[in-house]
């Protein structure tokens, strides 16, 4: 990812200033955080195209987080 933002840059997210993606879904499907504080995630498995707010603030992220993974068990 470091290495990707490097030569990329920011992802593409309208309104965001800074969006740094930060994790997967295991299915090509991309998480980034903006400089607003939400967490993103990409409608499609590509860097470049559209993403949608997945939580308000990566507190609320890690919640739905830990209810999916509790979820499973």
């Amino acid at each position: 990812m470091a290495e990707h933002f490097r030569e990329y840059g920011p992802a593409p997210i309208d309104g965001e200033s800074i969006a740094l993606v930060f994790a997967s879904d295991g299915g090509g499907h991309l998480f980034a955080i903006g400089d607003s504080g939400q967490v993103w995630k990409s409608t499609t498995a590509s860097w470049f195209d559209d993403f949608e707010v997945a939580a308000s603030s990566l507190q609320e992220f890690l919640e739905q987080l830990g209810r999916q993974i509790a979820n499973q068990l």
